[in-house]
């Protein structure tokens, strides 16, 4: 019996010893950067860890076809997914946008949970949705042959709030660095119209030879115009929507990324596989070299810290991971089939 006692006092003693040690010790932290990467032939978004380059999880996107562009909430929390229900993977449409309004839809993603929490469905074809820099809004492009139009619904509740009238052949809906304008493509006016994020008013227009596809932003209040069928990267004062300077190229280009660290423009080259980077030289943007990626890269985008750039290629099946210091490929990652698009998550 005492011996008992002695073994039972013993174990009483250990146990809260454990308990009081285990107060004392740091938390495990499975905190990581995440790269939600869009699959748009397998309906899925594969998830990557990017510190160690290795894909961790996937999201099922049974309710899709065509998954297509990706964006992520300012706060980090949502993601924003457009389905096309047609495969774009050879660029956007030249024309006959009317043909593909059916099964268009933006799925609202929960980061923590990985569920989607709000299906918008739509009867145009939609390249994107992006968050206002609020976050207090989400923009929508709808592509018509004739009468193309944004729609701005309220995150709260996701009403619509307001529906932007605009041209021929929406492509991609996008903000200048501040968030206060809005830049829309208007791919077959061959035309770059910008709006007042906060009254939604009509600033300015700015024609543009040959099917604007995208303006995506640098540091400077400017925006880089890609135009796919001329081969050539128009970059915009967003103070008075005029050309600064224009980049002609040799080959296709798809997507330009702006790195804030480094002050470079990067350019996927889709006829070649390739992502180019330039250096700004005498006001005018000039190639500094080239990256061999994969096959059709569509989208590039930078790490948190922007020490890395991920590039999605389309017709690899892989995302190419490259050191942005010294510009050299890293990694490459096997992901899912066709993928499009790419956000980051601190």
């Amino acid at each position: 019996m005492k011996k008992s006692k002695i073994i039972l006092y013993i174990l009483t003693v250990l146990f809260f010893y454990s308990c009081e040690h285990d107060k004392i010790l740091p938390p495990v932290s499975l905190h990581y950067s995440t790269a939600y990467v869009v699959n748009s032939r397998d309906n899925s978004i594969s998830m990557v860890n990017t510190n160690t380059n290795s894909v961790v999880d996937k999201i099922d996107l049974t309710s899709a076809n065509f998954p297509y562009h990706i964006y992520i909430s300012p706060d980090k929390k949502l993601l924003a997914v457009s389905v096309t229900n047609v495969d774009l993977s050879n660029g956007f449409p030249l024309s006959s946008f009317n043909s593909y309004n059916s099964g268009n839809k933006i799925l609202i993603i929960d980061i923590a949970t990985k569920n989607i929490i709000k299906e918008i469905s739509l009867d145009q074809l939609a390249s994107n949705a992006i968050f206002s820099v609020t976050g207090t809004e989400l923009w929508v492009g709808q592509a018509d042959d004739v009468h193309s139009k944004m729609l701005v619904y309220k995150t709260s509740d996701w009403t619509l709030q307001n529906t932007i009238p605009l041209g021929k052949g929406l492509a991609e809906i996008s903000f200048c660095s501040d968030g206060d304008m809005s830049f829309t493509c208007t791919s077959v006016d061959d035309s770059v119209q910008m709006y007042n994020t906060s009254d939604k008013s009509f600033l300015m227009n700015s024609m543009l030879p040959t099917h604007p596809i995208g303006a995506f932003p640098s540091d400077h209040h400017t925006n880089f115009i890609v135009c796919d069928v001329s081969n050539t990267v128009y970059e915009l004062n967003a103070d008075d929507c005029q050309t600064i300077d224009t980049i002609s190229l040799s080959y296709k280009p798809g997507h330009v990324k702006y790195n804030s660290s480094k002050s470079e423009m990067w350019m996927t080259d889709v006829s070649n596989g390739e992502v180019h980077w330039f250096k700004e030289i005498n006001s005018h943007w000039t190639e500094q070299g080239t990256i061999l990626v994969g096959n059709n890269p569509r989208w590039i985008s930078f790490s948190t810290d922007e020490s890395k750039a991920f590039v999605a290629n389309q017709n690899s099946n892989s995302i190419s991971v490259i050191d942005v210091s010294n510009h050299t490929l890293i990694n490459t990652i096997g992901v899912g089939l066709s993928p499009s698009s790419i956000a980051i998550a601190p």
